[in-house]
């Protein structure tokens, strides 16, 4: 039996894997005999990340985009039902969710003016960090 070695890390591979259990580089297009290799031959290498047991996991992203968009779809149809009752039993419901509203948005007008201001302040600070210095000439004695 001759011993088949990573192309990548010269582990030693059994001829039965698909990744090099060290390094995880796909083993599968090693060939078992020496003899079988032809030289100058372009070969692609495909690494995996992930699960290196020669089956590869399927993305998860779909999946939990399709839940979040669902609970996102249930969320926002219980508070319009929720609304709907509120609106229905409370005689001054309209007054005080036009009171929330405008709080959520005065808070988020400040809040957008902080942002900014503090922004600008940075970059002000960052390009001119080292005006003091341009006319220094004494690094070069």
């Amino acid at each position: 039996m001759v011993a088949t070695y990573c192309p990548s890390c010269k582990a030693e591979v059994h001829s039965s894997d698909k990744f090099c259990q060290k390094c995880g580089n796909p083993v599968s297009a090693i060939p078992d005999t020496p003899a079988a290799s032809v030289s100058g031959s372009a070969e692609k290498v495909i690494r995996s990340k992930g699960n290196y047991s020669g089956k590869m996991k399927k993305g998860k992203g779909r999946k939990a985009r399709k839940i979040f968009f669902i609970i996102l779809i249930i969320i926002a149809l219980g508070g319009t039902g929720y609304l709907i009752y509120w609106f229905q039993t409370d005689p001054k419901a309209t007054e005080k969710l036009i009171n929330v509203v405008g709080g959520i948005v005065i808070m988020g007008i400040l809040f957008g003016i902080g942002y900014l201001t503090r922004r600008k302040r940075g970059s002000n600070d960052d390009s001119n960090w080292d005006s003091d210095d341009t006319n220094n000439n004494d690094d070069r004695d």
